[in-house]
């Protein structure tokens, strides 16, 4: 797979759509109501749904982008050998 190193890629950002709802006498909004879909059929949120799940797996097929996160992203196994904190010894 080949991947786009842009750092520009951002991810879906999802509509807002005013929905009231009132119970036990208070008022309460949910602009991200309409996600909901319980039968799972509903085009709109299925496809906004890929969206977000292309992004994820575009970002979790390979190293981070940043340099510093990638060279944690490489090191992160390494531990110091011998004393590090004081009270905990590495061999």
């Amino acid at each position: 797979m080949s991947r786009d190193i842009s750092p520009s890629r951002s991810p879906p950002v999802a509509k807002k759509v005013k929905h009231e709802m009132e119970k036990f006498g208070d008022l309460r909004v949910d602009n991200y109501y309409w996600l909901r879909d319980d039968s799972r059929t509903d085009p709109e949120v299925l496809s906004y749904l890929q969206e977000e799940n292309a992004y994820t797996e575009y970002f979790m097929s390979g190293p981070c982008i940043n340099p510093f996160f990638s060279s944690y992203y490489y090191n992160r196994n390494v531990i110091p050998a011998g004393d590090f904190l004081g009270f905990i010894s590495y061999y």
